[in-house]
């Protein structure tokens, strides 16, 4: 166990310097483990990348007697949370580690955002922090609010079976036509979340894409019912 824990030690000190050189305390997308920060200009990063490490560092900070990995993780989901979209509350799914600006607009469930949202929940499960639970319950409000659509009720009613899409972070407006397969994660977090039945129609999205393909496609064209990446 000793080896597992040292090694992971080992591993987050050589990420570090991604989060040392960022005034917004969002972590540069590249680090290498051998020489640190590379100099090749990159300074976007996607959501997910940038704000999905606070459960594994906050475990390490408290395994190791060391803060300063829960410390950079929390400053990193703090950075990318208290810039959503002040009118829908939604963040987008690339930006720039330095100016804090989003350069890519599309706020979403699957592939760039997907496990920022996942971690937020998981780490209020695991350490029972109310500030992270405060940031998932104010993210999943919004969630529902603009990225679902179709009929109101997951098994009763009348309308389209429910489906989250990607939309514009700013106003909620319909972004594309397609779902990716990384947002068939999401009914777990939503059965972690307590949302039972929602997570169950959720899911049955998923589960009938897998039946009809045998795989998820990388990308579903819901609105032509077909996959647009195979």
């Amino acid at each position: 166990m000793d080896d597992l824990l040292n090694l992971a030690h080992d591993l987050a000190e050589r990420l570090l310097p991604a989060f040392d050189k960022t005034e917004t305390g969002i972590p540069l997308p590249r680090v290498n483990l051998k020489t640190g920060v590379p100099e090749d200009g990159r300074t976007t990063t996607c959501t997910a990348g940038g704000g999905s490490l606070l459960l594994e560092f906050s475990l390490l900070s408290r395994l190791v007697g060391d803060p300063i990995y829960e410390i950079y993780a929390r400053r990193a989901v703090r950075g990318l949370f208290s810039r959503r979209n002040a009118d829908t509350g939604l963040v987008g799914n690339v930006v720039d580690v330095h100016t804090g600006e989003w350069t890519g607009k599309m706020a979403g469930l699957g592939a760039g955002v997907d496990s920022f949202y996942e971690i937020l929940l998981k780490s209020f499960i695991m350490f029972g922090e109310m500030e992270d639970a405060d940031m998932f319950n104010s993210s999943y409000t919004s969630i529902k609010q603009y990225m679902r659509r179709g009929r109101g009720s997951c098994n009763s009613g009348s309308g389209l079976h429910p489906l989250y899409v990607n939309v514009e972070m700013a106003t909620g407006n319909t972004a594309t036509n397609w779902i990716d397969s990384l947002q068939a994660a999401f009914p777990g977090v939503q059965l972690l979340a307590g949302d039972v039945e929602e997570a169950i129609c959720h899911h049955a999205l998923y589960y009938s894409m897998w039946r009809k393909y045998g795989c998820l496609p990388e990308r579903y064209n819901w609105k032509l019912d077909a996959p647009d990446v195979k």
